[in-house]
């Protein structure tokens, strides 16, 4: 049974970037094409499908978009954060990876655009940037690259199908990838880096670079842990005080404001945390 219905409007299909009347709940359907979007690629998503709270970019006759459960995940994710839109999501579906790297002129197969509140990406469902998206509401200027990836990877819920473990949910295979078994795995295997040197984002990034998902999950299983001891307000408060570039010092003072303990008393607890979950899923 689903834990989160929602009635949705018969979808608007209509060509050429316009949305028809009636397809809003009072939320702007104005398009910014974000400036990494090739126009001459995002023209070709002509058909657009419009529901309460996305407009969906689509290549003519692609009916894979999964409405419902973007409607859904709308749902969940704005009561959860407390934050209200402006605009509706506009989201650049392409039909391959190729694709979408001729349209961005670099690989990829899913980013975010906070400032046009949009997204691409070549997945009929992607809760990850979607979250992006959302999270972006919470503060006026970036956080860190821990807290902004930690915040998603921790959250990819999937509402519709009343799935509540966080996975990389817009991959559809057998054994789904669950970030709580993979960080218990990283963690016995020792590939876990230590807390302090990924706090700065430039950190984050050269982490990311050596070790890959490794520190997303890394991340994600961190900002898990702090939120369920000490609270998603306590969480808010450091994705607000803290800015993208913010040096190493004023990130501990921050998050020692927020949480009422060090970096390094947190990450001792979050060990902590993922042994008694290794030793339970040992049983």
């Amino acid at each position: 049974m689903k834990r989160w219905s929602i009635s949705i409007p018969v979808a608007v299909l209509i060509s050429l970037g316009v949305i028809g009347a009636g397809a809003s709940e009072g939320l702007p359907s104005t398009s910014l094409l974000p400036a990494e979007i090739d126009p001459t690629y995002a023209g070709t998503l002509s058909q657009i499908l419009g529901s309460d709270h996305f407009i969906f970019h689509l290549k003519p006759g692609d009916t894979s978009i999964e409405v419902a459960r973007y409607e859904a995940f709308h749902e969940w994710a704005t009561t959860y954060l407390g934050v209200t839109p402006a605009k509706k999501i506009d989201y650049y579906k392409f039909s391959s990876a190729d694709e979408m790297a001729a349209a961005l002129g670099r690989p990829s197969r899913g980013t975010a655009y906070p400032p046009e509140f949009a997204m691409a990406s070549i997945y009929p469902w992607q809760n990850h940037e979607c979250l992006h998206l959302y999270n972006s509401l919470l503060s006026p200027v970036p956080t860190i690259r821990l807290i902004k990836k930690g915040m998603v990877v921790a959250h990819e819920f999937d509402p519709w199908n009343d799935d509540w473990v966080s996975q990389w949910n817009r991959r559809e295979v057998e054994e789904p990838y669950i970030y709580i078994d993979m960080a218990i795995e990283d963690r016995a295997a020792g590939w876990h880096v230590p807390m302090e040197s990924i706090l700065e984002s430039d950190g984050f990034n050269e982490a990311f670079a050596e070790r890959g998902m490794v520190i997303y999950v890394q991340a994600g299983t961190f900002v898990r842990y702090l939120i369920d001891t000490f609270g998603l307000e306590a969480m808010k408060s450091i994705f607000r005080a803290v800015a993208y570039d913010d040096s190493r010092e004023n990130i501990l003072t921050a998050f020692r404001a927020s949480f009422g303990v060090s970096v390094a008393d947190a990450e001792a607890g979050w060990q902590a945390w993922l042994d008694r979950l290794a030793a339970e899923k040992a049983e």
